[in-house]
């Protein structure tokens, strides 16, 4: 019995626009994960601590060097700049509150993976930001360095410290969903 060979069409090879668009979906989905898990870790922390953070009407000051994700100051190289800055420091941030949070809560297991798994899922969102920059060509940064990126010795302190850090992580998520979400928006597949 012969057989007979069926031509079949190459497969598609992507083109450098698509093979960026699928990038950019790959971290706007994973940016939604972790946003997801931020603001889940920002809850357990807060739900750790006991009183007086788990009082909704307890809002306690940021501490110098942890501020706020600033807004975008305009185009896609500012947007990108900003976050590889971010989350190159964020996992560094996050692995400092869990050791804090080994000391000050050691039974808090849940926590202390939570801080765990945040850590890593900002130095993976890291590599696909990295990634994307490269594809658009876009020069990064080093990491953003806080002036005071470490906690305070006392306990109260560190807790009000590590608070600011997981709300900081839960900040820079939702920034990285819109700006990846908008990014992918311009380079659609």
């Amino acid at each position: 019995m012969e057989v007979l060979a069926v031509d079949r069409p190459p497969a598609p090879v992507p083109t450098p626009r698509r093979a960026l668009a699928q990038m950019l979906r790959q971290a706007e989905s994973l940016s939604l994960l972790l946003q997801h898990s931020a603001e889940q870790l920002l809850a357990d922390y807060v739900r750790h601590q006991g009183d007086p953070f788990s009082t909704p009407s307890f809002h306690p000051p940021a501490p110098l060097g942890l501020p706020p994700p600033p807004r975008p100051p305009g185009g896609d190289a500012e947007r990108l700049a900003g976050l590889a800055a971010a989350y190159a420091a964020l996992p560094g941030l996050l692995g400092s509150v869990r050791a804090q949070q080994a000391q000050l809560n050691p039974g808090a297991a849940e926590l202390l993976r939570g801080l765990e798994a945040g850590a890593r899922q900002a130095r993976g969102l890291a590599g696909h930001i990295e990634a994307v920059a490269a594809e658009l060509g876009v020069a990064l940064p080093g990491p953003w360095v806080p002036p005071d990126a470490h906690p305070p010795a006392n306990a109260f302190g560190a807790k009000v410290w590590g608070y600011w850090v997981c709300r900081l992580h839960r900040d820079w998520a939702r920034r990285a969903h819109e700006d990846l979400g908008l990014l992918a928006r311009r380079y659609p597949l």
